[in-house]
């Protein structure tokens, strides 16, 4: 007569049988990823979390996964990129993905205009205190603006940079002196805000919001521009820098988007989108400053 242990094997291997089908993955999950010009971009990571399964995608942006049935959350990474995720309901079956796009990250923390697939640096300081003969007392900006773009409705993107209190201004150029002197002289030129400019901004990834696109409610005019935090009304805790750039009309000679300094050049080179191979996250940012 058989033992109680060796009359309960066969049932056990049947529970472990059954187990093991129940955990086949039968579903395929298939998709493309693309950068923001839309073209294939390979080696990023496509990986689904709560099942541990992960795959890279080919030199055409393709990747498949195969994985339990049922609703799923994709991550996809790639270093120099955005992160990018995608809810969906897998199988049975094969299943497509909604087509992924992650976008380049400029080098550094800042404000940059998106020119034709290229993050262009524009001009930063931070204001000081003048007086002026117009606004009276103010925070203004003692720097020529050298960028200039002839695009109206610029893709203005923020890129680690703080996620509230952003304000856009017109700017004025009008004469000023140094608040401290007793007779003031009015001597020096420098950028003081006009007026407020409506914008909305966009997350271009969430929940990360590494990028945000600032959207405009009508085109600019020709003129200067600022982004900033509150700098000019003194606010500097958030940032205090002031990112500035010139609207300049289509028959008028614009000044060169690119500052003559090696470091701009290189910095704008590396961030360029086909350069995919030299983009940086900028590790030396600190994330704290950050959304």
């Amino acid at each position: 007569m058989r033992s109680r242990e060796q009359q309960r094997l066969p049932c056990l291997c049947i529970v472990v049988v059954c187990l093991v089908a129940g955990c086949d993955r039968t579903a395929v999950v298939r998709g493309t990823v693309v950068d923001v010009s839309g073209e294939a971009l390979p080696g990023v990571a496509v990986a689904i979390p709560s099942q541990e399964v992960q795959t890279t995608s080919t030199e055409l942006g393709v990747y498949q996964l195969r994985c339990v049935p049922g609703d799923v959350e994709l991550t996809l990474m790639k270093t120099g990129f955005t992160p990018g995720r995608i809810a969906m309901t897998a199988g049975p079956g094969t299943t497509e993905a909604v087509q992924a796009r992650l976008w380049p990250l400029p080098i550094a923390r800042g404000v940059y205009l998106l020119q034709n697939n290229r993050y262009l640096d524009l001009d930063r300081t931070e204001p000081k205190r003048f007086l002026t003969r117009e606004f009276g007392l103010v925070h203004a900006a003692k720097k020529d603006i050298v960028f200039a773009t002839e695009v109206t409705q610029p893709a203005i993107i923020c890129h680690r940079m703080p996620g509230f209190d952003i304000q856009m201004h017109e700017m004025q150029e009008v004469e000023a002196s140094d608040p401290e002197l007793e007779t003031p002289s009015y001597a020096q030129k420098v950028w003081a805000p006009a007026r407020p400019i409506a914008i909305a901004a966009r997350p271009i990834d969430e929940p990360e919001r590494l990028l945000v696109e600032l959207s405009l409610d009508a085109p600019l005019a020709p003129g200067a521009y600022a982004v900033h935090w509150g700098a000019f009304q003194g606010y500097t805790s958030t940032d205090s820098r002031v990112f500035l750039f010139r609207v300049v009309a289509a028959d008028e000679e614009a000044a060169e988007t690119q500052a003559p300094d090696d470091a701009r050049e290189e910095a704008t080179d590396k961030a360029s989108a086909p350069q995919r191979s030299v983009l940086r996250t900028g590790e030396a940012d600190d994330p704290g400053d950050g959304w």
